[in-house]
C-alpha cells in the first residue's frame, strides 16, 4: 500500500488513509473524542468514558507486521482507524477492529478502511480475521453469521468471537453485503 491513499466515500467526501506511525497517539485520542457513549461501548465492549495515556500507548504500539493500523484523515482531522493484531496462537490469523468517529459513520468509511487493511493483512501473510463482538450487538452478530463467519465459541464475558477466512481479493461479496447493511458497526480487540 502506498504511504497515503485518497478515498472517495459514498457521499463524495474525500479522506486520506495512511499507516499510523509507531507511538502516534494524538489521532487516536481525537477519534475517541469523536465517539459517543454507545460507539465507545460497542468498540471497547465496556463503558469507556475516557481513555488514559497507557491505553493510547498500547493502541499506538504499531510494528506494521504483527500490529498494523491505518488512519483516516479528513481536512487534517483523524476520523477513523482500522487495525489488525496478529494472533499469538495462529500466525495466519489476526484480530481486527475498525473505529469511525460518529459524524463519519454511515458514509462507507469503515468499509473502505477494512478493504485497505485487508490488502495489508494479505501482504503480511494473514489468512483469516478474528472479531470479538458484544453479545448484545445482535445485528452485527447476525450479519457476520450471514456472511459465513460462524461463532468460534460460546458467549464468554458478554462477548462472542467470530473467525472468517479472507477471500483471495477484496472483502468477498457476502461480507461486503453484510457491512453495507450496518450503519454503525464495531468489532473489537481483546
Amino acid at each position: 500500500m502506498a504511504p497515503v491513499t485518497e478515498v472517495t466515500l459514498r457521499d463524495g467526501s474525500v479522506v486520506s488513509v495512511r499507516p499510523l506511525e509507531t507511538g502516534e497517539s494524538g489521532p487516536l485520542r481525537e477519534i475517541f473524542e469523536g465517539m459517543g457513549e454507545e460507539s465507545r461501548y460497542l468498540r471497547f465492549l465496556a463503558p469507556m468514558p475516557e481513555i488514559d495515556e497507557r491505553g493510547l500507548a498500547q493502541l499506538a504500539d504499531i510494528d506494521h507486521h504483527h500490529h498494523e493500523a491505518l488512519l483516516a484523515l479528513a481536512d487534517g482531522r483523524a476520523v477513523g482507524v482500522a487495525r489488525f493484531v496478529r494472533s499469538d496462537a495462529d500466525p495466519e490469523a489476526a484480530e481486527v477492529a475498525v473505529t469511525v468517529a460518529d459524524e463519519w459513520q454511515g458514509r462507507g468509511l469503515g468499509h473502505e478502511l477494512l478493504e485497505l487493511l485487508t490488502e495489508r493483512a494479505r501482504e503480511e501473510g494473514i489468512r483469516r480475521y478474528l472479531a470479538l463482538v458484544s453479545a448484545e450487538n445482535r445485528r452485527m452478530r447476525g450479519l457476520l453469521e450471514e456472511a459465513g463467519a460462524p461463532p468460534a465459541g460460546p458467549v464468554r464475558n458478554g462477548q462472542v468471537e467470530y473467525a472468517f477466512d479472507l477471500p483471495h481479493a477484496g472483502l468477498g461479496e457476502s461480507l461486503r453485503r453484510a457491512l453495507r447493511a450496518v450503519r454503525s458497526w464495531h468489532v473489537s480487540l481483546r
